[in-house]
């Protein structure tokens, strides 16, 4: 597997990934710190969520405000972000779609081989 070309390669890891965390959003847990740290990937590409410290269930109808965001900044939705920044000292919130952002910058980190 590991004889695949590069862009094969990311692409299986970052498809392992949403998978992973599709299944989470599915069973309504937040990871509240997903990052490149944060996810193992064995000698045959596997890949494997890590660091569930942060992770929060939440219920469907409060999946807008769950709970306080301690994550990686570098990885943090803008929205959070800005809260933190123009906000100090006041709590801001991880969703799903703060997830789903994060995502995104994980597979720019894969693809990137950062």
């Amino acid at each position: 597997r590991l004889d695949l070309m590069p862009e094969l390669i990311s692409a299986l890891q970052m498809h392992n990934i949403i998978i992973s965390l599709s299944y989470l959003h599915s069973v309504n847990i937040v990871h509240g710190d997903l990052c490149g740290r944060n996810i193992l990937i064995s000698e045959e590409g596997c890949t494997c969520l890590t660091d569930f410290g942060l992770a929060v269930f939440v219920e469907l109808e409060t999946s807008i405000k769950i709970s306080t965001c301690d994550g990686s900044t570098w990885w943090m939705a803008l929205e959070l972000l800005h809260s933190n920044i123009y906000s100090p000292g006041m709590s801001f919130h991880c969703t799903i779609k703060s997830n789903v952002w994060v995502f995104v910058c994980v597979c720019c980190e894969v693809r990137l081989g950062l």
